[in-house]
């Protein structure tokens, strides 16, 4: 079913407009959502043997009802129709915009699904590889040193393994938690050299491949989510990023505050949407204690639209510009700084 989704064109029998920069970011898109999962494998850096990661694909359809999606091979989401078709066709010359995701220690690709459906309902192909080893069913507090780079290779593979369905040319990379971590890292990140030299479980290889870099040129737009590089990139590693970035963090997750990345980089092109009183699942499955859920969403949603439209797209309509030069108060509870 999925290999549909080379399918282009402009809509001719459509209710909605045919300028997708009509369609309001802060709302859902004229469109429902399908979903597909599926298994991919690929050879890491160095590696004598492939790798396998499952992948989760959102995407554009015209069906009304369906089968629903079943995340992970347990979570179901009935807004979501398993396996839909027909596809949207895309309405964008280029074919479909395409957004990447890259999921928390622990996670799983369809940790973030009401993300992942705002951008398919205005008509975007979303990809999320589960980062095999590091996901809810794996879990270990004792993640092997090459965690450190093959995550960006995943999302690099997963990006790989879409190239015809979509336009990878030019995509948005979002992360949530060690996510963001390695979107900074896939976004152009440095690594810091005698950060990495001090790591005492580190292979010589493992050290070479990251001092080597794990930039993927194919990102042009950068969405850290309550995540970022650390002490691996250091400032001068965040600095050396030099694509557009919005972060995203919540006052309720002091263990991910990026107060530093902010104050202390100077060249990256850095914008910040800081939500008071929220929560690290802000970015997952809500419940926030002092952030409602649906409120946190829709304001994540709408930042990350309108920067993704922006950057990738090239958009300068006057609801995204005004979003994202502050000019618009997206949510009274967020703090949103730019420069």
């Amino acid at each position: 079913m999925w290999l549909l989704l080379a399918c282009t064109g402009t809509p001719e029998d459509t209710a909605a407009p045919v300028d997708p920069f009509e369609w309001s970011v802060a709302d859902a898109g004229p469109y429902n959502v399908g979903f597909a999962t599926w298994e991919h494998s690929y050879r890491p850096t160095g590696w004598d043997e492939d790798r396998t990661i499952a992948i989760s694909l959102w995407y554009p359809t015209e069906d009304v009802d369906g089968k629903a999606a079943l995340y992970y091979g347990s979570f179901e989401d009935d807004t979501v129709f398993a396996d839909a078709e027909p596809l949207a066709t895309a309405v964008h010359a280029e074919g479909f915009p395409v957004h990447v995701y890259s999921h928390g220690y622990s996670g799983y690709g369809a940790a973030s699904p009401f993300l992942m459906k705002h951008f398919a309902s205005h008509g975007w192909v979303v990809v999320a590889p589960d980062h095999t080893g590091n996901t809810i069913g794996e879990h270990t507090d004792d993640l092997p040193a090459w965690f450190r780079w093959v995550r960006a290779e995943d999302v690099s593979a997963a990006l790989d393994a879409i190239q015809d369905r979509g336009d990878t040319s030019r995509v948005v990379l979002s992360g949530h938690s060690f996510g963001g971590y390695t979107t900074w890292a896939t976004s152009g990140g440095v690594f810091d050299a005698d950060y990495v030299e001090s790591c005492e479980d580190c292979t010589e290889a493992d050290k070479e491949r990251m001092l080597a870099g794990l930039g993927d040129e194919r990102v042009v737009a950068a969405l850290p989510l309550a995540g970022s590089g650390g002490s691996w990139l250091g400032i001068e590693g965040h600095d050396a990023v030099e694509i557009p970035v919005l972060m995203m963090s919540g006052t309720e997750d002091a263990g991910h505050d990026p107060t530093d990345v902010w104050e202390q980089t100077t060249t990256v092109d850095l914008r910040w949407a800081n939500f008071l009183g929220g929560c690290h699942q802000l970015w997952a499955l809500g419940q926030c204690n002092d952030f409602d859920t649906e409120e946190g969403f829709d304001a994540v949603n709408t930042y990350s639209l309108a920067f993704a439209r922006q950057v990738v797209l090239e958009d300068s309509t006057a609801e995204v510009t005004s979003v994202l030069d502050g000019t618009t108060e997206v949510h009274p509870d967020v703090e949103y700084l730019t420069r």
